[in-house]
């Protein structure tokens, strides 16, 4: 940009500086996958997170946390600010992990990235992308051991998280390697005895990824619900008053 005004670039400067923070993390988090997924009920809104994994023409569909998808009445934020209607496409209850879809016109689906799924490594830095109150909220973190037991017992398709920031309203969000790839899916977390945090994330179910990825209309899709087997972990879904 050029200008001969050096109050007008002074100006500037501070919009910026202001304004890009937020910008290029919503930039991050859309080149990611990530979305904020609402729930809607009579008087209150529940905040989680998601990532597109599938789209096909103008249909989008999200892997999220099933509690979050249970919630109420669903829709779903892209990080343009635009807001569209969701619905519910398979549900692993014992996985804590749901499939949501969302339709959008093809000049936003134009816009939209895809997450690619890898598998976690133990000790690695990651970043969760969940629902922050201003925008975006990037949660860095980093893989506990893979395959170690949890605080309730064997790991059953979950991974520990060393994660100091994680909050309600991060439920849902995938987590991240370095390199892009969406290695789990944040539920909640654990407190210990200790008063210590252990953040809690689910391996992406093949079966989810299949149903997320099919190009079949979701009519003819879904995984029938099984009853929870229930934890002593705290879901991080966060309840805010309806405005």
């Amino acid at each position: 940009m050029q200008t001969a005004c050096r109050t007008i670039l002074q100006i500037a400067a501070a919009a910026l500086a202001l304004t890009t923070p937020v910008a290029a993390m919503a930039a991050d988090r859309a080149s990611d996958g990530g979305v904020i997924v609402v729930g809607h009920v009579p008087g209150a809104n529940g905040f989680g997170a998601g990532t597109i994994v599938g789209i096909n023409g103008s249909s989008v569909r999200i892997l999220t946390a099933n509690h979050v998808a249970n919630f109420g009445i669903l829709s779903v934020q892209f990080d343009d600010g635009s807001s569209v209607p969701a619905h519910i496409v398979a549900q692993f209850p014992q996985r804590d992990v749901a499939v949501i879809e969302a339709t959008v016109s093809p000049a936003v689906a134009a816009t939209l990235h895809t997450a690619t799924v890898a598998a976690p490594r133990s000790s690695e830095a990651v970043h969760i992308w969940g629902s922050g109150v201003n925008g975006p909220a990037e949660e860095l973190a980093a893989v506990s051991t893979v395959g170690a037991p949890m605080p309730d017992g064997p790991a059953n398709n979950r991974f520990a998280l060393g994660c100091d920031t994680c909050h309600r309203g991060d439920s849902g969000g995938g987590v991240f390697n370095a390199r892009g790839e969406l290695v789990g899916i944040f539920v909640g977390y654990f407190v210990l005895d200790s008063g210590t945090h252990v953040s809690v994330a689910e391996l992406a179910p093949a079966e989810a990824l299949n149903i997320a990825r099919s190009t079949m209309p979701a009519a003819t899709l879904g995984a029938a619900a099984t009853p929870n087997a229930g934890t002593a972990m705290t879901l991080a879904s966060a309840v805010n008053p309806a405005k």
